[in-house]
């Protein structure tokens, strides 16, 4: 829609920031492993450690 104005909420510029990355780690391959600390080492260092 477009109604949403840069600078309104701090919480959604932020989100709105990291959905690349999330995006990006969100699209592996059929074919692709990973194992789960590789991709939580991975999350952690682009996002930042769960509180």
């Amino acid at each position: 829609m477009g109604a949403y104005k840069k600078g309104a909420n701090r919480d959604i510029d932020h989100a709105m920031r990291l959905k690349p990355l999330m995006d990006q780690f969100l699209r592996q391959g059929i074919f692709e492993a990973s194992q789960f600390e590789e991709a939580r080492s991975y999350l952690i260092s682009q996002f930042g450690a769960m509180k």
